[in-house]
């Protein structure tokens, strides 16, 4: 299958590639510039695009060819999105809608969009996580909104198959080095906990995150790419592994006093909701996935100690 990922050297980007590359996809990256220590990533991918999304010329390189399936990785952080509404909308929607518009009218025959579980508004568990439904609280939650929209949008006039892939909090070691991953939260901790010996939280540990391993947001881009017909154009994907950041910065000391012999301890602000109850966790449902045979398959521990591996070589 031709595939293009547009945001191929980020994060995400860079670990999608990589994994439908390996399953003898022939992808097409695009991104904007690639990092040193990247020669062996970029061997295995079909080709390799340098630009930058908001140059009017990047849609005429990649309508040179047809493609069967674009996965969209490409947004501003949250912290970028706050600060600037006008690059908020130039980069996450105007760039966006574009590219969209561009590769449908070459025949594009189905969009995945990486959206995020900020849509639907704050982690919560009161919080409405249905798939469809949206409230969201921040920029960055809103410019994925209007993405989505974009995509309805296109999808009624052109007939491109569309998917909205409403992420919850990914995390894993990434294809090559990325200083962007570096200041997310659980990499800070592993670093931390290596360096320092101990993980100093700026916080009471207790918000909560759902954690969705790299390789299981992998196999979920993957259902949606070979699913015949998408009965939806939105879906959720998350994990059954909702935890506290206290518990954690707990996972990392653990898998590194058993696989280094490090001990580390946590600092965290004291407060009682530390102590939430269970009942009191939110649920991040993807039914929508299931019905299309996707499960987690991520353990928590084993994607903790690629990250600190990461950080050790």
């Amino acid at each position: 299958m031709k595939i293009l990922i547009i945001g191929a050297s980020g994060y995400l980007g860079a670990r999608i590639s990589q994994y439908l590359s390996e399953k003898n996809h022939q992808v097409t990256a695009l991104a904007r510039r690639l990092p040193e220590g990247s020669e062996g990533w970029q061997s295995g991918m079909h080709q390799v695009i340098l630009a930058d999304i908001k140059d009017s010329k990047t849609i005429e390189k990649i309508t040179r060819e047809s493609f069967d399936t674009c996965i969209y990785t490409v947004s501003l952080n949250h912290h970028d999105c706050e600060n600037s509404i006008e690059e908020s909308l130039r980069v996450n929607v105007e760039a966006t809608w574009k590219i969209l518009e561009a590769l449908t009218q070459n025949g594009l025959k189905k969009f995945i969009y990486l959206s995020t579980q900020q849509v639907y508004g704050p982690f919560s568990p009161t919080t409405d996580y249905s798939e469809g439904a949206a409230s969201p609280h921040n920029i960055y939650g809103l410019t994925h909104l209007l993405c989505e929209q974009i995509g309805d949008f296109c999808k009624k006039r052109h007939g491109v198959q569309t998917a909205h892939l409403r992420l919850s909090n990914a995390f894993g070691a990434p294809a090559f080095k990325n200083k962007q991953f570096e200041k997310l939260v659980l990499p800070i901790f592993c670093r931390q906990a290596l360096e320092d010996g101990e993980i100093a939280m700026s916080s009471d540990g207790s918000p909560q995150r759902n954690w969705l391993g790299v390789g299981d947001l992998c196999r979920g881009v993957e259902t949606l790419m070979l699913a015949d017909k998408l009965k939806y154009s939105t879906y959720n994907i998350g994990s059954e592994k909702t935890l506290s950041l206290l518990e954690m910065a707990e996972k990392i000391a653990k898998v590194c006093n058993e696989q280094y012999g490090l001990k580390v301890t946590i600092s965290a602000q004291e407060s009682e909701k530390r102590f939430q109850k269970e009942n009191e966790r939110f649920i991040y449902p993807f039914p929508r996935l299931k019905e299309l045979g996707y499960q987690p398959e991520s353990d928590i521990e084993k994607e903790i100690k690629e990250t600190l591996n990461y950080f050790r070589s």
